[in-house]
């Protein structure tokens, strides 16, 4: 599964373990892959795995990179948090 490529092309949110999302959004004029629904005691682990943050709304965002470094750190997340349900967006 590649979250990256298909996360950005579709409009489906993940669901993983430890009740976190990755989702699809529309940001800054470019689609990104959101982390969302992470507590924030979890920050500096997210930091630690390669996701960047961005303060959106007063608020604290995570975000996979899209670039090539993005596959490896999606696949070091997944390690720690699988997959437990794929949905569509309504």
């Amino acid at each position: 599964m590649n979250v990256i490529t298909s996360g950005a092309a579709s409009a489906t949110v993940d669901s993983l373990a430890g009740d976190i999302t990755l989702r699809r959004v529309h940001v800054m004029n470019d689609y990104r892959i959101e982390l969302a629904c992470f507590r924030e005691g979890m920050c500096n682990r997210l930091r630690s795995f390669g996701l960047f943050s961005e303060m959106i709304a007063w608020k604290v965002g995570f975000f996979i990179p899209t670039s090539d470094e993005g596959s490896a750190i999606l696949s070091h997340l997944l390690e720690r948090h699988r997959v437990v349900d794929v949905a569509g967006r309504t």
